[in-house]
This record gives structure tokens, C-alpha cells and sequence, in this order.
């Protein structure tokens, strides 16, 4: 029970034992932490390892402006261009002389028309033609016009004799009668005549007339007349014509005018008598006489200029080009200076084959200049996209 009484014994009874000062009161609770207040978000996308900022692609620089497309071509200058190339000067004057008459804006391309219908009728040795177009050319603009070349004449028209050369356009059609007019004209003062119809391709009953007539004029007039590459066109006439095809009596007249000047005495009497055939009448005799004045080149026996050092473009060139491509080449990845001052004409098939070389040189690095160009020849090198690696320049007349 003691040990009972013990357990039951009040000790906070006061009195008997001193009761021990009050606890102090607990400390007060820490304030829970203030959270850091958030930065700010930064506008700058920062990477970390587990989120990189994503690739922001930097914007694309403006285009640039493409440059202004080079003009168009006038049609008519473009095709007297061509005609040009394919070795018709008289079709391309007609071109051109029809396009002054309609009085159509040419703009940036109204001197070249100018220009390449004066530098045409040099070509042609029409001197009249030439004098009348400087004198409205002088009304037209108030300035002086380009002058008639007579060392231009000489180089392209005559030989150092004072021998006139004429050459057929490859259209053997009534559009020949202005040229042989000025052929006539010049008979006057000159002894010698040559016609060159070795590019004759297409003949008419009308074209036949006004060259037998011409043939005959000549020749009445005590003319010695030359016919260059008459076998040619012979040949082209044989191909056509048809016995007892009661049609194209001038074709035969030509025909048999062309084996008789080449002296080709079985060739004349065959036609001849098929011509006699086809039209009932009696065939031409065979007339004796010196044929020693015709010539199978195409081309007279001239005093030619001296060709220019290093590439050039000389005379009428044609297709294939190897000259003048290995000069090109031969100039490598440097500067190239193509000579075009004494250029007659271009073939169009011979402007790509010597632009197909010139595109090899530019992307090898060579800056090519092509000068002295005539006025044709410069708008066809421009149709063919010379310009596209080369800087073409024209000649001055």
C-alpha cells in the first residue's frame, strides 16, 4: 500500500515542495519563408541543357530587284537582220526603207534602223539611194547625216580595175528590178560587169525576165559581162523545169542564157531543144564566141584589206567557224578582243556555233569585247544573246 500511497501522493500540494517558475512561453513559430519573388521574365531566349531554345531562323535578305528585261526588237529591224544574215542585203533595204515610210516609233532602236539602211545601200553600192536617204536623214534629225564611203565602195563593189560587181540576192524575184536599175546605171560609166548568182536558191518567172533582160542590155551595149557561179543556179533550173510543161518559159531562157555563158555547148543544145519541144518553136543556136569571162568561185579576185591581228570577224562568215574559234580559244581565261571592223555579214548558224566558244572563254573567266560591228550583224549578235557575255559595240559610219 506504501508503495501504492506513493504513487497516489500529490506532489503539487503547496507548501511541501517549491513549485518551479513557469515555463517561458514558446518561442514564436518562424515565419514561414518568403518565397523569392520571380524574375522577371527576360524577352531573351536563354538555352539550357534539358530545354534548348529552339532555332529561329535569321530572316532572308531582301531580294534583290531583278534587272530591267533589254528591249524588244522592232520586227522589221529584226528581219532585215535576218534577211541580212541569209545573204539578202536588197531584201533587207526594202525591209528597212518600209519601216521609215510607215513613221512607227522605233525608240532606242530608231538610229540602228538608220544606221543599217545607210550601211545596206553602201553594201549595195546604190549611191542615189544613199544620197536621197542623207538628205531626209539631215531634215529628219537637224543633223548631218552618215557619208557615202567611196574606199568602202572600192573594197565591196569593184576591183582595182573599176570592175562593178552585183550580187543576186538568193530571192531571184521581181523585188531585183531597183538593184538592176542601179546595175544599168553604173554600165554607164564602167566596161566590166559581174553578177554573182551563185546564191541564187529561188527563182520566178518575173526574177528570169529581169535577168535575161539585164544579160542582154549588157551585152548590147558592148558590156563585158562576167557570171559568177552560173553552174549553180543552171543546176537549180534544171531541177525545176519539165519538158512538155507548157509553164515557166523565162526559167528556160535562163537556163539556156547560163550553159551558154558557162560554154557548156551538149548542155545548151539539150536545153535547147527541150525548151523547142515544151513550146513548139525552133531552139536558139549555139552563137561561137569567147566565154573565157566566167568564173565558178564565188567571189571576185579583190585587193583585200590586211586582216586584223588576233580574233576577228572578217568578210562574210560562215558556218564552220574553226578560225576563228581556235583564235578565241587560243586567247584563254585573259581579256578578249574580237575584232569586228571589217565584217560584212554573219550567218545566223555561225552567231551560235562562235557563241557556243565565247561561253566557254566567259566562264573561264575572260572578259570579251566584240567591236566595230555594222548595224545588222549588231542586232543579229543581240537576238543571239551575245550580249549576255560579251559587250558588243558598233561601228561608226
Amino acid at each position: 500500500m506504501a508503495d501504492e500511497d506513493s504513487f497516489s501522493l500529490d506532489f503539487t500540494a503547496p507548501g511541501i515542495i517549491p513549485e518551479p517558475p513557469p515555463a517561458p512561453p514558446p518561442p514564436p513559430a518562424p515565419a514561414p519563408p518568403v518565397p523569392p519573388k520571380p524574375k522577371a521574365l527576360s524577352l531573351e531566349l536563354v538555352a539550357d541543357e534539358r530545354h534548348p531554345a529552339p532555332t529561329v531562323a535569321a530572316p532572308a535578305p531582301a531580294a534583290a530587284k531583278p534587272a530591267p528585261a533589254a528591249p524588244a526588237i522592232p520586227a522589221p529591224l529584226l528581219e532585215a537582220a535576218q534577211l541580212h544574215a541569209a545573204g539578202d542585203p536588197l531584201g533587207a533595204s526594202k525591209k528597212l526603207e518600209a519601216a521609215l515610210k510607215t513613221g512607227g516609233k522605233f525608240g532606242n532602236f530608231t538610229d540602228n534602223l538608220w544606221l543599217a539602211l545607210f550601211e545596206v545601200l553602201q553594201d549595195l553600192n546604190r549611191r542615189d539611194a544613199f544620197d536621197k536617204l542623207a538628205l531626209t536623214y539631215a531634215q529628219h534629225f537637224e543633223k548631218s547625216p552618215p557619208t557615202w564611203s567611196e574606199a568602202a565602195a572600192a573594197a565591196i563593189a569593184t576591183t582595182p580595175a573599176g570592175v562593178v560587181l552585183f550580187r543576186v540576192p538568193p530571192e531571184l524575184t521581181t523585188a531585183v528590178g531597183p538593184a538592176l536599175k542601179d546595175l544599168m546605171q553604173q554600165a554607164r560609166t564602167c566596161q566590166t560587169m559581174e553578177i554573182d548568182v551563185s546564191g541564187v536558191t529561188t527563182v520566178d518567172d518575173a526574177g528570169a525576165t529581169l535577168a535575161i533582160r539585164a544579160i542582154k542590155a549588157l551585152r548590147d551595149a558592148k558590156r563585158e559581162t562576167v557570171l559568177i557561179g552560173a553552174e549553180n543556179l543552171a543546176f537549180r533550173l534544171s531541177q525545176t523545169l519539165e519538158v512538155m510543161e507548157r509553164r515557166n518559159e523565162p526559167q528556160w531562157h535562163l537556163l539556156i542564157a547560163m550553159y551558154d555563158s558557162l560554154g557548156d555547148q551538149n548542155a545548151f543544145e539539150d536545153a535547147a531543144v527541150n525548151y523547142a519541144v515544151t513550146f513548139e518553136v525552133s531552139p536558139p543556136s549555139w552563137e561561137v564566141r569567147d566565154r573565157s569571162n566566167v568564173r565558178k568561185s564565188a567571189s571576185p579576185p579583190v585587193s583585200a584589206p590586211t586582216p586584223p591581228a588576233g580574233p576577228a570577224l572578217v568578210g562574210e562568215v560562215c558556218s564552220p567557224c574553226a578560225t576563228i574559234i581556235q583564235a578565241i580559244t587560243a586567247k584563254g581565261a585573259g581579256d578578249i578582243m574580237v575584232d569586228a571592223s571589217q565584217l560584212k555579214r554573219i550567218e545566223a548558224a555561225a552567231a551560235d556555233e562562235i557563241l557556243a566558244c565565247l561561253k566557254k572563254s566567259k566562264e573561264a573567266g575572260a572578259t570579251i569585247t566584240v567591236s566595230g560591228l555594222p548595224p545588222l550583224p549588231y542586232i543579229l549578235l543581240t537576238h543571239h544573246h551575245w550580249a549576255e557575255v560579251a559587250t558588243l559595240k558598233q561601228r561608226k559610219l
